[in-house]
């Protein structure tokens, strides 16, 4: 599939929907008969849907994709008024809260994330939305509600690698009921979810995962509040008196939000194409949630007061959980040790004032030497045999990975007059602001 932004001329270029660089706009439309999508061509003030759009002297078509995929997925079948974005999001809102039994603060944050699926090709990083819990019904119950908001959405079960790289043409939102996920294929999902980043693929081709997903982790899901950024909400428990929708409820229900939630899409894009994600120095991984779900959402107080305040309480489960982590501990212990110009240290001493940071903040486990350096070993941080012990050697390479491993764990503050400091701050700041 060709980029739909190429300069390539008379080709046919397949896409699943895109915002070109004038601002024109073609998305994938449900079709009024049979099962493959149209396409809808929009210039700023009106639509035009068929089988095949042309637009500066390019044809574009949808997807050549298996018919099973089309039907697998909700499609609007055109663009509606939504009043305003605020009544949208109301709207949305109390979707969740009616048919789910969730509060109005889960309920915006759903909303919120459901509304940045719609722009996940815009985004630097696409949020991810974990869920965690014990009834899978319910899961499955929160993933129909999601498919009726989302864009492109795909309810899956039992994903693989391959399966994932097939998918990607339609540039679904991945709602994955998998509380069993190889951990392989998680960090995969989670780590290939930045703009620019591709995956090897067969052939020596190159894969773009990019993209919104929202994972059932069952109870498991709560293990993974401090190791991957993404948002994280717990399926309430069932109640008699929320009833599901049936298939008739969520056909019209999507009906109803996908016309709605493409037209402000349209309207909007410009805008979230224009969000800097100016990080101003922060390194919480949290604030960056919030700072692309704002971009997404309208800027009513009131609304951002809903969901912003449980997004506050994860940063702060995220950064307790992280002050308690061994890896985060030994990066922290070096910290100071490394900018003080000394040679290195042994994996003994390190254990040791490592244990003793983290009783300090209330983890009564003290880990073994041998621990420290699987630990160690695992960060990328190479270890060497002087005498009887071994010693963690402070030379270039070393300090550049402890650098970065800092501003991954959102550890350590930068130390005036480092030139690594000063350069790991920079590249963060570049990527962010153009969306690398």
């Amino acid at each position: 599939m060709q980029n739909p932004g190429s300069e390539t001329e008379n080709t046919i270029i397949e896409t699943a929907g895109a915002i070109l660089s004038d601002g024109t706009a073609i998305e994938l439309v449900s079709p009024a008969s049979g099962d493959t999508p149209q396409l809808l061509k929009w210039n700023g003030e009106k639509a035009v849907i068929a089988p095949q759009v042309e637009h500066a002297g390019k044809s574009f078509r949808p997807p050549s994709l298996p018919a099973s995929i089309f039907r697998a997925t909700r499609l609007p079948t055109g663009v509606v008024d939504f009043g305003t974005p605020e009544e949208l999001m109301a709207d949305t809102r109390c979707l969740f809260e009616t048919h789910l039994g969730c509060s109005t603060g889960e309920a915006a944050l759903l909303t919120a994330w459901s509304v940045s699926t719609w722009f996940s090709d815009l985004l630097p990083s696409p949020c991810t939305l974990f869920l965690h819990g014990f009834d899978m019904d319910q899961a499955i119950g929160l993933f129909r509600l999601l498919a009726c908001t989302g864009r492109h959405p795909l309810l899956l079960t039992e994903i693989t690698r391959p399966a994932l790289a097939s998918l990607m043409a339609l540039r679904p939102t991945l709602l994955l009921n998998q509380p069993r996920m190889p951990s392989r294929l998680l960090d995969l999902v989670c780590a290939a979810n930045y703009r620019g980043l591709v995956v090897p693929g067969s052939r020596g081709a190159v894969i773009d995962l990019v993209g919104s997903r929202a994972i059932f982790l069952g109870m498991d899901g709560a293990s993974y509040t401090g190791r991957n950024q993404g948002l994280h909400v717990g399926v309430p428990p069932a109640r008699r008196d929320f009833l599901p929708l049936d298939e008739t409820a969520q056909r019209r229900t999507a009906e109803h939000f996908q016309p709605r939630l493409l037209m402000y899409r349209l309207l909007r894009s410009q805008e979230v194409r224009q969000s800097r994600f100016d990080v101003n120095g922060s390194t919480s991984q949290t604030s960056g949630l919030g700072r692309t779900l704002e971009a997404c959402v309208p800027d009513s107080g009131e609304f951002r007061a809903q969901w912003l305040p449980l997004l506050q309480l994860q940063e702060q489960a995220a950064l307790a959980e992280r002050l308690c982590d061994p890896c985060a501990a030994v990066i922290e212990v070096m910290w100071p040790r490394l900018h003080a110009n000394e040679k290195g240290v042994s994996t003994k001493e390190l254990t040791e004032f490592t244990n003793t940071l983290l009783c300090t903040r209330g983890e009564h486990r003290e880990y073994s030497c041998e621990e420290i350096g699987k630990k160690m070993q695992s960060l990328g941080l190479h270890r060497h045999r002087r005498g009887p012990g071994m010693v963690v050697v402070f030379d270039r390479d070393t300090s550049r990975r402890m650098h970065m491993l800092a501003g991954s764990f959102g550890v350590c503050k930068a130390v005036a007059g480092c030139p690594e400091c000063e350069a790991t701050q920079i590249i963060a700041q570049q990527e962010i602001v153009q969306g690398v």
